[in-house]
C-alpha cells in the first residue's frame, strides 16, 4: 500500500508539473542590442518602398553607426503587370518569406526593419516557423499590418518592436520622436511613459508581457501556434486606422472570447479616422464601456499607432502599468534581466 501511494504522489506532482507548463510558457527573450558597426537587414513583407525611400532611411541608419543591408528581394512588384492599377505586393509570398528566412539566418545580420505595412505579411506564416523564430533571434522592427510579424516573434519566444518603419523614418525624419526613440531602443535604450490623465482611463495597477499592436491584425493569429497570448499573463495593446466601430467592437471582442482571462491590464493607443456610426462620443468611448467591468486598468491616450506620433513598445517584455484615477498615468518595461 505504501509504494503505490508513493506512485500516486509521483503521479500527482508529475501531472500537477506537466499542467504548470502547459498554462504558462516561458520567458520570452529579448535579443542582443545592436551596436555600430552591425549590419541590419531592410526587408518588405507587405508593400513594396519606392528605392529613393529606402535610400533616405539608409542615411538616417548610417548615422548612428548601422550597416544597412537590403532584403535580394525587397523591390520585387507582384502582380508585375505594369497594366495592374490596384495595391501591389513587394513580391509573391514565397519571395518575401524568403527575405525574412534570409534575415534571420544571416549571422552577420543583428537586427530587421520592415520597410513598410499596407497589406501581405500574414502570407509569409506558412513558409516560417517558431523555431526558425526562436533559433535565430533578432529585433524585428514593425507596426501596423506587421503585427503579423511582431505576434510571430513573441509566439515563439522572441521580443519585437513595436514601432517605426523605414518608410516613416525616412518621411519624417530624425527629428520625429518616434523615429529617433525606436533606433535608439535597438542599440539599448528602452523609453518609459508618463501619460496625462484620461478621464476614461481605468484606474489599477497590473503587470505582464506586452502583446497587440493592430487590431485588424490580432484576431486572425488567435489560437494558431503565433498566437502571442497563450501561456502568458499580458498587457493587450491595441490602435486602428479606418475601421468602423462594428469593426473595432468586433475585433475587440474576438480578443476577449480567447483570452479574457490571461489580459491583465489594457493600453489604448490612437484610432485613427475610424467609424462613428454608434452611439458613442467616440471609438474610445466605446472600448472603455467594453472594459469597464472586468477589474483590470485600461490606460488610455498612448501615442502609437496611425497618428502623428508613433512611440515604440517592445512587444513579449514584462510591462507595468500604473493608472491613477485622475493623475497621470505610467507604462514601464523591462528588457533583459
Amino acid at each position: 500500500m505504501k509504494r503505490i501511494s508513493l506512485l500516486l504522489i509521483v503521479f500527482a506532482v508529475l501531472f500537477e508539473a506537466c499542467s504548470n507548463n502547459n498554462s504558462q510558457k516561458a520567458s520570452v527573450i529579448a535579443p542582443e542590442f545592436l551596436k555600430s558597426g552591425d549590419s541590419i537587414a531592410l526587408i518588405a513583407p507587405a508593400y513594396p518602398v519606392p528605392d529613393s525611400m529606402v535610400k533616405v532611411c539608409c542615411g538616417m541608419l548610417e548615422s548612428f553607426g548601422l550597416v544597412p543591408v537590403i532584403g535580394p528581394n525587397a523591390y520585387k512588384v507582384h502582380p508585375a503587370d505594369t497594366m495592374y492599377h490596384g495595391a501591389r505586393y513587394a513580391g509573391t509570398p514565397a519571395e518575401r518569406a524568403a527575405d525574412f528566412k534570409w534575415a534571420l539566418e544571416d549571422r552577420s545580420i543583428k537586427g530587421i526593419i520592415s520597410l513598410t505595412g499596407g497589406y501581405g505579411s500574414i502570407h509569409v506564416l506558412p513558409y516560417i516557423s517558431n523555431e526558425l523564430i526562436s533559433n535565430n533571434p533578432k529585433w524585428f522592427v514593425g507596426c501596423s499590418d506587421i503585427t503579423t510579424l511582431l505576434l510571430a516573434s513573441v509566439a515563439s519566444g522572441v521580443m519585437s518592436v513595436h514601432g517605426s518603419m523605414c518608410l516613416a523614418i525616412a518621411s519624417k525624419g530624425l527629428e520625429d520622436e518616434g523615429n529617433l526613440a525606436t533606433i535608439e531602443l535597438l542599440m539599448g535604450k528602452v523609453p518609459s511613459y508618463t501619460l496625462p490623465g484620461d478621464s476614461l482611463n481605468i484606474e489599477g495597477r497590473a503587470e505582464g508581457i506586452l502583446v497587440g499592436g493592430n487590431m485588424t491584425n490580432i484576431v486572425p493569429v488567435l489560437g494558431t501556434e503565433y498566437d502571442a497570448f497563450a501561456g502568458h499573463d499580458c498587457i493587450l495593446f491595441i490602435e486602428e486606422v479606418g475601421e468602423s466601430m462594428h469593426c473595432i467592437d468586433r475585433q475587440l471582442s474576438a480578443i476577449l472570447l480567447h483570452h479574457k482571462d490571461r489580459i491583465k491590464g489594457v493600453i489604448v493607443g490612437e484610432f485613427v479616422g475610424c467609424g462613428d456610426e454608434f452611439a458613442y462620443r467616440s471609438v474610445e468611448s466605446m472600448i472603455h464601456d467594453a472594459l469597464k467591468d472586468l477589474g483590470i486598468p485600461v490606460c488610455f491616450g498612448f501615442p502609437a499607432g496611425h497618428g502623428k506620433r508613433n512611440m515604440p513598445l517592445v512587444e513579449g517584455a514584462m510591462t507595468r502599468i500604473c493608472v491613477p484615477s485622475s493623475d497621470s498615468a505610467s507604462v514601464e518595461q523591462v528588457v533583459g534581466l
